[in-house]
């Protein structure tokens, strides 16, 4: 889980060096893989991780201003929650640097609402508790089409397969995906 963890916070490495981030968590805690990702983020480089006393966009804005985050981890239901708030104009977001969603998809509207509101990308991930955390990331640096979760973390192996022959198939069809860890 930590080396998963670490793999993760260098994906956005290059727009916020490690031990200068702050985490803001926007899941609850009982969505325990995203909550140790980012424990594992804080145990590598130091950085400070805040977890919001309640799920609504004014509070998260709110921690954000004030706390300077750089980092938030949330459900596409949180992100779309911003976008439709009116007073986000009153928050100064210029702080958050990193946005990751992940647990459902990511719809375009709300990944192209994100960047036309607030100038940065929305970032998606892919994860599944069978593998100890995430399969996949978006780098920072990457920009990356809707829809995708990113690129394959190192120690994660991901293959494509015909539902019923299990054999590997070419991208671009429908299949199944089989995930496996090295651990």
């Amino acid at each position: 889980i930590l080396e998963n963890s670490l793999a993760m916070r260098l994906f956005s490495e290059d727009v916020v060096p490690s031990g200068k981030g702050a985490f803001l968590m926007g899941c609850s805690l009982c969505e325990c893989l995203g909550v140790i990702t980012a424990m594992g983020c804080l145990l590598h480089t130091g950085e400070t991780i805040e977890l919001a006393p309640e799920e609504n966009s004014d509070a998260f804005m709110a921690i954000i201003q004030r706390k300077k985050i750089t980092h938030m981890l949330g459900s596409s239901d949180l992100f779309r929650s911003f976008l439709e708030n009116s007073r986000s104009i009153n928050y100064d977001l210029k702080s958050l640097k990193y946005c990751l969603t992940g647990g459902e998809s990511l719809s375009k509207g709300i990944a192209d609402g994100w960047r036309n509101k607030f100038g940065r990308n929305l970032y998606s991930t892919y994860t599944l508790a069978e593998t100890c955390g995430s399969v996949a990331c978006c780098p920072a640096v990457d920009d990356l089409p809707v829809g995708s979760s990113g690129k394959v973390l190192p120690g994660k192996n991901v293959k494509l397969v015909d539902q019923d022959t299990k054999e590997e198939i070419a991208d671009g069809r429908p299949g199944e995906v089989l995930v496996s860890s090295e651990n």
